[in-house]
């Protein structure tokens, strides 16, 4: 008989060959995830015409990159108009404007895995991603040519830095967190200026870690002290223009909400705001769930990133409600970014459930109610501000020497996009009220087609000239006024809802 030789035995190999097999499973679930998560952000991403404010974006990406960052153009600071205005190389339809957002909605799927891995391990971390991938309420503003999902992709990543710095013996050593924490809180600062909550509750609870392990340590004063630095030096060139649009925004169309909405808007966000049956019970069920992660921290591992996320789920929308007395800034989108945080600590409250069987049951439950509202989110049809049929109908019914007028003026920044689109040249006027934001004022002076911004009291005199005018209203505070001097000398023909915007047509009297 020959003699074979045999492998020598290493001890182990099962080991290891067991943990390849488990990171090459792990790999391959976390691909399906963002592929479906992908698919599902660009799945009938223009299917509805831009409304206001993703026409406003392209407004601002027409601009400039020293008129973009040398003077506000909108509300929200410059970086996403900045970077819309580089993506522009790859068109301008709808689906092209919006591509940007899905593709940062995308990776904010990898962002949150790597968060839940991070604090719990790698169930946690794909659960997470893939509870993000099916929320329809990160689908939708994914979907949006706005900077709310990169205002949730850099909170995710300062996160990321956060559990980082706060799980490790010596925080201090471990710069790739500190690195994480600075560039995504710069990222979400100049995305939104509700991220200053961010940095706000981040610090109290790095703070108050500190003064609870009783000992002064110098390398980490020194480090927090630094990313602090440079987070409030490179932020401090939108810092007086927030100051400024404090002020301006005093009087602007938000109002502070009663506290019952302002609840409902909160459920919105962490329950599921498209469910047509049981809407009322989800964010219960949802918030239940998130609980159970945070005891889950608090009683096995390290409970210190478990009030850091906690922070960021309850205070956000108390704080953002209570600045709302002063400036109001309290809305859905406004309260989107604390969605990144519940979504990790339900996702951690699911994987720790005993027995162990009632893991997948829940899992199968929450996924199932995430699907069924992000079903229905990709089925409505009603569409919010059809700029596109607005334009279409005008041209196609519109004698000569027509006028469009505005309330509020900005209106004419999406008419415009779908009339040159469409090659309709028609005279325009904009009415603007005396206390509206200068930054609107200054969008509507660079129109791309022709404009005037006139004020209530020059109306008559703007519109002698026409025997037709279109009013196109949109949040239009002196609607009464305007119609009440256009009936001096004009018939009303008719009027309708199209989506949120009010169409008037008034023909001059003979």
């Amino acid at each position: 008989m020959p003699f074979v030789r045999r492998s020598p035995w290493v001890p182990g190999t099962k080991a290891v060959v067991r943990a390849n097999q488990c990171n090459s499973a792990r790999l391959i679930t976390l691909c399906l995830i963002v592929l479906l998560g992908a698919g599902l952000r660009f799945y009938g991403i223009g299917r509805e015409a831009l409304w206001m404010d993703e026409a406003t974006t392209v407004r601002c990406a027409d601009l400039t990159l020293s008129e973009i960052w040398g003077q506000p153009c909108d509300d929200n600071p410059p970086l996403y108009f900045a970077l819309q205005k580089a993506w522009l190389v790859f068109g301008r339809s709808e689906a092209a404007l919006r591509s940007l957002s899905a593709i940062i909605g995308t990776l904010s799927i990898l962002i949150i895995y790597a968060v839940g891995e991070k604090l719990a391990g790698t169930g946690v971390g794909l659960l997470s991603a893939g509870l993000m991938a099916t929320s329809a309420l990160h689908v939708e503003y994914s979907q949006e040519a706005r900077g709310y999902v990169l205002l949730m992709a850099g909170s995710a990543l300062a996160i990321w830095g956060l559990i980082g710095i706060l799980a490790e013996a010596a925080p201090f050593r471990c710069p790739r967190s500190w690195f994480a924490y600075v560039l995504g809180s710069v990222v979400a600062l100049y995305s939104h200026n509700t991220a200053a909550l961010f940095i706000i509750l981040s610090n109290l609870v790095l703070c108050c870690w500190w003064a609870a392990h009783w000992r002064f340590s110098r390398c980490f004063l020194l480090a927090w002290l630094s990313a602090n630095l440079i987070i409030l030096g490179v932020w401090s060139w939108w810092l007086p223009v927030i100051i400024q649009q404090t002020f301006e925004l005093k009087d602007f169309w938000l109002v502070r909400p009663p506290l019952s909405t302002a609840i409902g808007t909160v459920e919105n966000v962490y329950g599921q705001m498209y469910l047509s049956a049981g809407q009322r019970y989800v964010p219960l069920v949802f918030i239940a769930l998130s609980g159970l992660g945070l005891i889950r921290l608090f009683v096995v591992r390290n409970p210190w990133p478990g009030v850091l996320l906690a922070a960021f789920i309850g205070f956000v929308p108390i704080l953002t409600y209570v600045i709302s007395f002063h400036t109001p800034i309290f809305m859905l989108r406004t309260l989107l970014w604390p969605l990144v945080p519940f979504l990790i600590l339900m996702a951690t409250g699911i994987v720790s459930m005993r027995p162990w069987p009632l893991t997948p049951v829940a899992i199968v439950l929450v996924i199932g109610i995430q699907s069924t509202a992000l079903t229905n989110y990709l089925s409505y049809t009603v569409k919010r501000e059809p700029w596109d049929e607005i334009v279409q109908m005008i041209k196609t019914s519109s004698p000569k020497h027509a006028v469009v007028l505005f309330c509020a003026a900005d209106g004419e920044i999406p008419f415009s996009y779908y009339a040159v689109r469409s090659q309709f040249l028609i005279a325009m006027g904009g009415i603007v009220l005396p206390g509206e934001p200068a930054w609107r004022k200054r969008l509507v002076y660079k129109p791309v087609s022709h404009l005037r911004v006139i004020g209530t009291d020059q109306l008559r005199e703007f519109v002698d000239p026409f025997p037709t005018v279109w009013l196109v209203e949109r949040f239009c505070e002196p609607s009464a006024a305007i119609h009440e001097g256009m009936s001096n000398d004009y018939d009303l023909l008719r009027s309708e809802w199209m989506g949120g915007l009010l169409i008037t047509l008034f023909s001059k009297k003979s």
